[in-house]
């Protein structure tokens, strides 16, 4: 449990966050994102509920 907190502190460092761009991409074409940092949180919250619900164990 410790190392997967160690992983969603990680997730949410700035050195994560800073490597995430400014476009996304979609079916191999570039758009701009409106708002980056609210996408970003999205994106984020999004990808550590998954994380804690693989490392627990639910579908």
């Amino acid at each position: 449990r410790k190392q997967a907190e160690q992983q969603e502190a990680y997730f949410r460092s700035p050195e994560f966050l800073s490597d995430m761009g400014k476009k996304g991409k979609f079916i191999n074409q570039e758009y701009s994102v409106d708002n980056p940092q609210k996408q970003r949180q999205i994106l984020l919250d999004s990808a550590v509920a998954t994380y804690w619900d693989g490392y627990d164990g639910r579908p």
